[in-house]
């Protein structure tokens, strides 16, 4: 290739370049060029589309440690303890056990609890249609009965299944 040719490639290149770096951007997965249908109201002037969301995060190690760019953190999921269960001393055993642990921080820590519902409804469902592949006639029958408990459950209750995740900073 000449001299000329390379020129003439580097110019294109460059024109390219600014052409990209000057062009409307849109964050969507849909083709932007198709015309709406005449059912869809589409708004009179242009809206402005909200920035990628930056994450503090930028890897998790093969340790598991979320690295925030020069400090980690750790996260764990835990189980819930319903206290009302427990005998007092076992409830006396818990608690100075966690106010043990909180007291032994030395890190900012984040402690999140998040319920979500659970379909008992579906749940059943499942359960009576696996009725018909069980071998054993009194399985099925536990089965059933599990599967009418799960519905007299359901239409009771508002169950809740609980997630703890706890967030610690940790040393490099």
């Amino acid at each position: 290739a000449s001299v000329v040719d390379l020129l003439e490639q580097l110019v294109e290149e460059f024109l390219d370049a600014v052409r990209h770096a000057r062009a409307p951007r849109a964050l969507s997965t849909t083709d932007t060029t198709s015309r709406t249908p005449d059912w869809v109201q589409a708004p009179k002037s242009r809206m402005m589309v909200p920035a990628p969301l930056t994450l503090p995060a930028d890897a998790i190690d093969d340790g598991g440690e979320i690295r925030l760019g020069g400090a980690r953190a750790a996260m764990v999921a835990a189980s819930s303890v319903n206290l009302a269960l427990r005998t007092a001393a076992e409830q006396s055993a818990l608690i100075d056990t966690f106010g043990r642990w909180l007291n032994s921080l030395s890190t900012p820590t984040q402690i999140v609890v998040s319920a979500q519902p659970v379909d008992l409804h579906s749940a059943a469902r499942t359960l009576s249609q696996a009725l018909k592949g069980l071998s054993h006639p009194a399985l099925a029958d536990a089965a059933a009965d599990h599967a009418r408990f799960l519905e007299d459950l359901a239409t009771r209750r508002d169950p809740l299944r609980r997630q703890v995740l706890i967030v610690t900073r940790t040393s490099p």
